[in-house]
């Protein structure tokens, strides 16, 4: 079971979600890495080195995953949103399958603020689902980044493990259940479930 047993704050204002990803790969046990990984993705570059603690990780990450900029599009470089599609990119390169959930009228509402992210992120996923607003917890197997708003009207990332806690990179607090935090974020009906690949489990 990929339980979250990550402390860390992240270190940029919005660095969170490359930490969640972080938090989680570090859960399967894919941290450190075995080798040197280099990442590639949108001309941005990263590389992923066993000798990083798991804060170095989380910002190398981010150098890939920050791409998403505010008004839409994305960028070669800067330090931007972390990018779903990205983030499944990250995933993937470091042996997780990757289900994007989303309804549709999440589908419909980010659209309008970020032109094609979703289903660019759903070419980069193995799969997806399309659900009404209703939100369901990992299974045993599995860990999730979940997209939050804020109430300045921004968006953050939350990791959950398999049992149910709740990680806020914000922090670095784990939290236990979804009320602990209704008093800072709204979740919102997309978010994406990591499970090992046939190969890593």
């Amino acid at each position: 079971m990929p339980n979250l047993s990550f402390s860390e704050k992240q270190t940029k204002d919005l660095n969170c979600g490359a930490f969640g990803l972080t938090a989680i790969c570090n859960a399967f046990g894919l941290l450190p890495t075995k080798n040197i990984v280099e990442l590639r993705h949108c001309d941005r570059i990263a590389v992923l080195a066993p000798s990083l603690t798991l804060t170095e990780v989380a910002e190398e990450i981010y150098r890939v995953t920050g791409d998403l900029m505010p008004t839409g599009g994305y960028s070669q470089e800067g330090e931007y949103l972390n990018s779903a599609s990205a983030i499944s990119y990250v995933a993937k390169q470091l042996g997780l399958r990757v289900t994007l959930n989303a309804s549709e009228k999440i589908i419909i509402d980010l659209e309008k603020v970020f032109p094609g992210e979703l289903m660019y992120c759903a070419e980069v996923a193995n799969q997806m689902f399309i659900n009404n607003d209703v939100y369901d917890l990992p299974s045993p197997d599995e860990c999730q980044l979940v997209v939050v708003a804020t109430f300045d009207n921004s968006y953050h990332w939350l990791a959950v493990g398999s049992n149910g806690v709740i990680y806020d990179p914000a922090t670095g607090k784990a939290h236990c259940n979804w009320a602990e935090l209704t008093a800072t974020y709204e979740r919102l009906s997309v978010w994406l479930s990591f499970s090992l690949t046939q190969e890593n489990a």
